[in-house]
């Protein structure tokens, strides 16, 4: 893996950032959780929830670590539905 440091894009160096971190959360904490009895491209807001806890908790107990962990999901949770929305 590259360092963050040597990336030449904007876009590249945010897909790299904290990718370890990222990928051991959707590997061991949201997908362990998901419920496989719903269709797969149906969205499970409990599962994408804890997983944002569980950073918040892992980057420290403090109050605005969680509070922006927390504003991440419900980003993340309203983007997904802006998705599924359509503009005239």
């Amino acid at each position: 893996m590259e360092a963050f440091e040597s990336q030449y894009s904007w876009t590249e160096a945010v897909t790299k950032w904290n990718i370890q971190v990222h990928m051991w959360l959707k590997y061991y904490v949201m997908l362990r959780l998901m419920d496989r009895s719903k269709p797969r491209n149906q969205m499970q807001v409990g599962p994408m929830l804890i997983t944002f806890i569980v950073s918040a908790a892992w980057h420290g107990m403090e109050l605005g670590f969680f509070v922006m962990f927390i504003g991440f999901g419900i980003m993340e949770y309203a983007i997904k539905l802006s998705e599924k929305t359509l503009v005239a």
